[in-house]
C-alpha cells in the first residue's frame, strides 16, 4: 500500500491503532478492482488474444537493450521509493508525507495508465513520463531542504517513473516477439534491477549521506529517459 506510512502515522496519531488506517485501504481496493474489472481491455491482452502482433523474433542485442531498461527503470522506482524517507528525515522535512507524495503518484498514474492509456501511443507516454520524472529529478536537486520543492520532485519523480514498465512492454511486444524465453529475461532484469541499484544507491549514500539522494534520482531519470530513445532505435518499426 503506497499511502501506508501517512496512513500509518495518522491512525497510530489519532486513534492509537491501525483500524481507522486499514478502512480506507479496504474500500479503495474495492473500488480499483471494480474499475479494473470493468474497464477497457488493455491493446496488449486484446494482441495476445488474437493470436499474437505477427512481431519477429529480438535479436540478442534488442533484448538486451530491453532488459536494461527494465533494470534501470524499476531500480529507480524502487530505490527512490525506498530511500526518499531517510533522505526527507535528514532534510528536516515530514519524512511520511514525502514519501507518501512519491508513492501516491506513482499508484494513482499507473492506474490512470491502465484505465486511459489505450488513447495515446506509447510512444508518447514513455517519453512524456521520462521527460516528467527526469523534471522532477531537476526539482529535487533544486529542492535544497525546501519542503515543497522537495515534495513536488519527488512526486513527480513517482507520477513520472509509474507508467514507464507496462508501458515499454506494449511499446517492445508490439516491435519483437514477447515470447517466454524473452519475457523471462525481461523479468529477470527488472528484479535484478529492483533489487542491484537501490543497494548500491545505499553503499554511496552510507558514503555520501543521504543529500546525494537527488542526484542519484536526477541521474537516475534521466539515464532512463536517454535509454528510451535507444530502445526506439535498436528495435523495428511497430507491426501494424
Amino acid at each position: 500500500m503506497r499511502w501506508a506510512p501517512l496512513l500509518v502515522e495518522w491512525s497510530v496519531t489519532t486513534t492509537g491503532g491501525l483500524v481507522a488506517g486499514l478502512v480506507p485501504v479496504a474500500v479503495l481496493g474495492v473500488v480499483l478492482g471494480v474499475l479494473i474489472y470493468f474497464g477497457p481491455d488493455a491493446p496488449v491482452a486484446k494482441a495476445v488474444s488474437e493470436g499474437g502482433t505477427g512481431a519477429p523474433p529480438p535479436s540478442r542485442i534488442q533484448l538486451g537493450v530491453v532488459a536494461l531498461f527494465f533494470l534501470l527503470s524499476v531500480g529507480v522506482e524502487v530505490g527512490i521509493g525506498g530511500w526518499v524517507f531517510s533522505f526527507a528525515k535528514d532534510a528536516g522535512a515530514d519524512a511520511a508525507l514525502v514519501t507518501t507524495g512519491f508513492w501516491s503518484a506513482f499508484t494513482l498514474c499507473r492506474l490512470i495508465v491502465v484505465l486511459i492509456g489505450h488513447r495515446a501511443t506509447p510512444a508518447r507516454i514513455l517519453y512524456t513520463s521520462g521527460g516528467v520524472a527526469a523534471l522532477g529529478g531537476v526539482l529535487l536537486v533544486m529542492a535544497d531542504r525546501n519542503t515543497s520543492l522537495l515534495l513536488c520532485g519527488v512526486t513527480m519523480i513517482g507520477a513520472g517513473i509509474a507508467p514507464q514498465f507496462p508501458t515499454l512492454l506494449l511499446f517492445a511486444e508490439r516491435r519483437i516477439e514477447a515470447s517466454g524465453s524473452s519475457m523471462s529475461v525481461i523479468l529477470a532484469a527488472a528484479g535484478v534491477g529492483g533489487a542491484g541499484l537501490p543497494w548500491l544507491m545505499g553503499q554511496i549514500i552510507e558514503l555520501q549521506g543521504t543529500d546525494i539522494l537527488p542526484w542519484l534520482g536526477l541521474v537516475g531519470a534521466v539515464g532512463t529517459l536517454a535509454w528510451m530513445f535507444v530502445v526506439a532505435v535498436v528495435l523495428p518499426p511497430p507491426v501494424r
